[in-house]
């Protein structure tokens, strides 16, 4: 496979060269202690990584309360206890919807930058993943690995995807949709795939997918049914529709509530019993069989902190990163 390298389609100012497909997901891990081709971005574990790998060495609260100061087009993408991704938003043409071409910084728990490569490469999403990596959606559909400083490496992984991705607290299994919007359905990456697999038939619309810790079990918001709700798609089962079951649209009268559905830039979070996920102006708490246990206002921007433990976000209203125990949530 001839690879691109994202710092070279920078510096010759033209776009991110399109490839072929990685052959699999492990093979772009591999590149986190394989290769050195200088800094990058946000990726998936190098091979040594599983999900008994202990999460940053900070403690839980090592952001918590710490004022982040963010400029007016720029916001807070992800998260990994001791680093944040800030995304600086691009101007949108007249008439567009919501802007999502933005450059991203790198920066410590103190807003210090730290040097990156691809500050100022024009991309989608970015996002942290174990191991030492990052995840970054490039303005053409390319999904990319990238290993963050001080190590190197870079591969593209797949191609098409739009929108937010998921990731297993191990990193190894990654879901995101795939398509022309708005009619974008559901795909997995599994450890060691040549390619990424169709989760179902018939969710389109579908948006910010999500997947259980073993990488088995999917959830995503679809609109399949004429209205936003949240689905669980699991390997071997029906699906089933968690959220705004029964609910209809009456014509001339005004819309029924419905729960909150994910709708941030940022990824849905899934731990053994809780899927986190940025709503309208809000951070989300369910339950996997789509109970709501918490809501936090004024909250954006929900990131692992302490994979699967403490879930760090965004004080809209005081300026600053806090932290959420999840085991202080009741069952």
């Amino acid at each position: 496979m001839r690879r691109t390298r994202l710092g070279d389609a920078r510096r010759e100012g033209r776009p991110e060269e399109r490839t072929r497909r990685a052959p699999g997901l492990a093979l772009a891990l591999a590149l986190s202690t394989s290769l050195s081709l200088g800094a990058a971005c946000q990726g998936s574990p190098s091979p040594s990584a599983s999900s008994s790998a202990p999460g940053p060495a900070v403690s839980a609260a090592a952001l918590s309360g710490r004022p982040l100061a963010l400029g007016d087009r720029e916001v807070l993408l992800d998260g990994d206890g001791e680093r944040l991704f800030i995304g600086v938003l691009e101007p949108a043409p007249p008439n567009a919807d919501p802007p999502l071409r933005m450059r991203a910084r790198l920066v410590d728990e103190d807003g210090e930058a730290i040097p990156w490569e691809f500050r100022g490469l024009v991309i989608d999403r970015v996002r942290f993943t174990r191991g030492g990596g990052a995840l970054m959606l490039s303005t053409r559909g390319d999904l990319w690995w990238v290993a963050l400083p001080p190590k190197g490496g870079e591969e593209v992984i797949d191609s098409g995807v739009v929108g937010a991705v998921g990731a297993s607290l191990d990193g190894e299994t990654l879901v995101y949709t795939k398509g022309e919007e708005p009619d974008l359905e559901v795909y997995r990456l599994a450890p060691d795939a040549r390619e990424s697999k169709r989760v179902a038939e018939g969710f389109a619309p579908a948006w910010s997918p999500g997947v259980s810790p073993d990488g088995r079990v999917v959830y995503v918001v679809s609109g399949r049914t004429g209205y936003p709700a949240w689905w669980r798609l699991a390997d071997g089962e029906e699906p089933v529709q968690l959220t705004n079951v029964g609910v209809k649209f009456v014509p001339g009268e005004p819309p029924p509530p419905l729960a909150p559905f994910a709708a941030g830039l940022g990824p849905t979070l899934v731990s053994e019993r809780l899927v986190i996920f940025e709503g309208r102006g809000a951070v989300h708490v369910m339950t996997t069989d789509g109970r709501l246990v918490k809501t936090l206002a004024d909250a954006r921007a929900p990131f692992w902190e302490r994979p699967g433990a403490v879930v760090g976000y965004l004080d809209t209203a005081a300026g600053a990163v806090r932290s959420l125990d999840l085991a202080e949530l009741a069952p």
